[in-house]
């Protein structure tokens, strides 16, 4: 006796509701430090990079990028 699954009525209370998600203020002030420090990072401390260390830089990131990525 096989019975089939998909035709039986599933109850009300267990069909998927979705949920109010609540916000982690915590997390959202966090990312946002983060995030602003990256800032930062870009206008004050890129464009006193020396060239040969930016290079080596962007020689260093195709590296691994190519060595976790593999197609």
């Amino acid at each position: 006796m096989t019975t089939n699954v998909a035709a039986e009525e599933v109850p009300e209370s267990k069909t998927a509701t979705p949920e109010k998600q609540q916000i982690i203020w915590r997390n959202v002030v966090l990312l946002t430090v983060i995030h602003l420090l990256a800032l930062y990072a870009a206008f004050a401390v890129v464009p006193r990079m020396k060239l040969v260390t930016f290079i080596w830089s962007r020689w260093r990131l195709v590296i691994l990028l190519r060595t976790y990525t593999s197609v």
